[in-house]
């Protein structure tokens, strides 16, 4: 009977935080929130007050690398050099003062290059603090995010480079300058094209969380929830 009791007012906090996250106006579009905390579970448990707060445990899969925690520290150092490198260049090649830099071809692509650099550096970014044993959402929100914006932002800057060496080839005025420029996106997209190899071939191991504790929590929640339930009778 008791455990009954127990299970029924675990499904009634579940259903009270269920219910609390529907009608807050900004949960539906906490998109990035959820995603981040995907396979976490929410629980709602008394403290010794008989004040209610909600802890999540998480009871995915874990996601580890399979190389020692220096080579992943190393690894993040040249994941950042590599970027940084790659920045430099296009930066360089696209405030030249050319008339190359002046087309509207050349501003439109020099857009879709800056937002390329920006979605790579936002994946680095969770890279560089995600812990050596990640949760699902350290590891779509790094990796996971990283390949793709790589490849996309590659493909931008190999664009820019054919743009830039078409327009030399047709114009009559040919600078030393125009072809550094050229050569410096295809520099850039040669780096992000290397990081994004040595990601995409790293293979990591995954296992799935250890539940003992949230067991533990779980019962410790069910006893106080009885204890409460029989101090109200």
């Amino acid at each position: 009977m008791s455990s009954e009791r127990g299970r029924k007012l675990e499904m009634d906090a579940g259903k009270k935080a269920s219910d609390a996250k529907k009608e807050s106006p900004g949960y539906r579009f906490s998109f990035l929130f959820r995603r981040y905390f995907e396979d976490f579970k929410s629980y709602e448990y008394l403290d010794e007050q008989g004040q209610k707060h909600l802890r999540k445990v998480y009871t995915g899969r874990y996601y580890t690398p399979p190389f020692s925690k220096k080579h992943y520290a190393l690894r993040k150092l040249v994941y950042a050099l590599l970027f940084l490198a790659a920045a430099v260049l296009v930066g360089f090649a696209g405030t030249r003062f050319l008339e190359v830099n002046l087309f509207w071809g050349t501003v439109i692509l020099s857009i879709f290059c800056v937002l390329g650099l920006c979605w790579v550096m936002i994946a680095l970014f969770n890279y560089l603090i995600a812990p050596y044993t990640r949760t699902i959402g350290d590891q779509k929100t790094s990796t996971g995010m990283m390949i793709p914006a790589c490849i996309w932002t590659v493909a931008a800057l190999a664009l820019a480079a054919v743009e830039n060496a078409v327009y030399l080839v047709f114009r009559q005025q040919k600078t030393a300058e125009q072809l550094l420029c050229v050569v410096c996106y295809l520099a850039a997209a040669g780096l992000l094209f290397l990081l994004r190899e040595l990601e995409r071939r790293v293979k990591y191991l995954n296992h799935k969380a250890d539940t003992k504790d949230w067991n533990i929590i779980r019962n410790f929640e069910t006893a106080e929830s009885e204890e409460s339930g029989n101090e109200t009778i």
